[in-house]
């Protein structure tokens, strides 16, 4: 179970280093798997990717209107000053 379990990791870094996310995936999963079955509840070695990306979700705040709009919203949501925005812009009403 032990080699199985270093494999599947190896794999799925080798994976990522490749850009081939879905395969990253699938060795993760078995990794994971593994893990669980084994009943050792070895610590995840992609943490630190998860941490990352989860900071990277929190740090972006996305604004969709005009930008006469954005600064209401940032007086209204301090907080999004800190972060990221990308702002995307409301489409034109058709005239009636």
């Amino acid at each position: 179970m032990e080699e199985a379990i270093i494999e599947a990791e190896t794999k799925a870094w080798e994976a990522l280093a490749r850009y081939k996310f879905h395969m990253f995936g699938y060795w993760s999963a078995i990794w994971v798997h593994l893990n669980k079955i084994s009943g050792e509840k070895r610590p995840n070695p992609w943490k630190k990717l998860v941490d990352i990306a989860k900071k990277e979700v929190t740090a972006k705040v996305i604004f969709t209107g005009t930008a006469a709009e954005l600064i209401p919203f940032l007086a209204k949501h301090p907080e999004a000053q800190k972060k990221n925005i990308k702002i995307i812009p409301k489409e034109k009403e058709a005239p009636t």
